[in-house]
């Protein structure tokens, strides 16, 4: 890879330092040079840890910059130190990036602080709104296994978020502690006191959760919702089928069982009557990280994982102590390579991951099968990819979700989302729902 580093005048002799790579040839700056030419090999310049960095040790103003940064659409401008770094291709002069630049109207966060008006007590107290803490339950139909996603409680940091792991109304518990089994993940750069945060049910009424997080530069819009592991949700899904009754009401607070019942559901034949052990479900979290801004901005991204300190990651798979896989990650299709990353993302720009959170421990390979799903092309998964609306056709009819294969989590939105809203259009037509405006609904009763 070959970079040129630009000066507006001659600044005396100098050097480039590198970490991550090698130079092929000289990096001695002459002391009468605007252009200087570097050519480096061995350089790392994929989103991950230890990217390869330069540093240009010239004038009064030293500085450093990720190798991977550099493109011909957002040239690296340094104005304190009067210096540009273009790739090889853009022959492009200080002058003419510097003017170039300029012609934007770009602001720096100073100048974009000193432009803003000034704060007043009415203004703020318009703006100043209550965040009520609404967790939202996700699960399947008939099923006794549920998520409940919400911002993170943990000293009210206000970014999102956690999943906590419920059988009906008591918490799932570590394989070998009595700790609940909740996920922590993060997105954004980190906790601080403007969090601009919206969340909204699909379609006013689905269970699918729809977040968006919106800092500085970076919007990071996340969808929640529950599927199964091994196959597409589809109708038998939401007429047949889930947790035996006994099971789950055992999983209630203090439920009144016979004593043949309590005798009956051990800790294995629960845990077997759930069907994490075989069919395990699936709380799947999409992140578009998009860029809004006229410049490449930084997106921030940390693994779903479990709250306890026995958490390996490795090949974007998420594993809890040597009992198994708890989560599958991917960035943009691929394994995320490390479990918190900072991700370049171009101007107009976004980066798509996709976690899958299982309600228990999987193995290895079918934590293997999960990352090599699609849905992380750069578009919404399967839920939101097209659906069949009122008296459209029936997406469930002896179909799968394209791409999905045994032992893999199946996306499942688009059969689910489907079914659910011609069912309700259903029940809107015979009179048993009204719905009204402002997301408000009534249940007529039955005749």
């Amino acid at each position: 890879m070959k970079i040129r580093v630009v000066w507006e005048a001659p600044q005396g002799a100098g050097h480039l330092e590198i970490r991550g790579g090698e130079f092929v040839g000289s990096a001695e700056i002459p002391a009468e040079a605007v252009v200087f030419t570097a050519e480096i090999r061995g350089e790392k310049v994929s989103p991950g840890d230890f990217p390869t960095l330069v540093r240009v040790m010239r004038g009064e103003h030293p500085f450093t910059f990720f190798l991977r940064d550099v493109s011909c659409g957002s040239p690296l401008w340094y104005p304190l130190a009067q210096c540009a770094v273009l790739p090889e291709a853009d022959g492009r002069s200080y002058a003419e990036v510097s003017e170039a630049i300029r012609a934007q109207g770009l602001l720096t966060d100073a100048e974009r602080m000193c432009a803003e008006e000034e704060e007043t007590y009415e203004g703020a107290c318009r703006r100043s709104t209550k965040d009520p803490d609404v967790p939202v339950w996700l699960g399947i139909a008939r099923d006794a296994r549920f998520f409940r996603a919400n911002r993170h409680l943990y000293m009210e940091l206000g970014s999102w978020g956690e999943v906590t792991v419920w059988n009906h109304t008591n918490p799932q518990c570590l394989p070998d502690s009595q700790d609940p089994m909740r996920f922590i993940f993060e997105v954004g750069p980190g906790s601080h006191g403007c969090h601009q945060v919206s969340k909204r049910l699909h379609d006013g009424c689905l269970p699918i959760l729809h977040v968006v997080q919106k800092e500085q530069t970076i919007d990071y819009e996340m969808t929640f919702f529950a599927t199964r592991e091994t196959r597409p949700l589809g109708v038998e899904d939401l007429r047949q089928g889930g947790t035996e009754a006994v099971l789950a009401y055992s999983q209630m607070g203090w439920p009144n069982l016979r004593e043949a019942e309590k005798a009956a559901l051990t800790p294995e034949a629960v845990q077997k009557g759930l069907g994490d052990q075989e069919d395990a479900m699936v709380c799947w979290l999409h992140v578009e990280a998009v860029n809004r801004t006229q410049t490449p901005a930084y997106a921030f991204l940390r693994v779903a994982h479990l709250s306890v300190e026995k958490c390996s990651f490795e090949d974007g798979l998420t594993a809890y102590g040597g009992t198994g896989v708890v989560c599958a990650a991917t960035l943009d299709g691929k394994p995320m390579p490390q479990r918190e990353m900072a991700v370049l993302v171009p101007a107009g720009g976004r980066v798509v991951c996709d976690w899958r959170m299982t309600h228990g421990c999987i193995s290895k390979e079918r934590g293997i099968a999960a990352g090599r799903l699609p849905g992380a092309s750069g578009r919404r998964p399967g839920l939101l990819a097209g659906h069949a609306g009122p008296g459209g056709a029936d997406p469930c009819a002896g179909t799968r979700h394209p791409g999905t294969h045994p032992g893999g989590l199946a996306p499942s939105g688009t059969e689910y989302h489907g079914t659910r809203r011609r069912r309700g259009a259903a029940l809107r037509g015979r009179g048993r729902i009204r719905s009204h405006r402002h997301g408000e609904q009534s249940h007529d009763s039955l005749p």
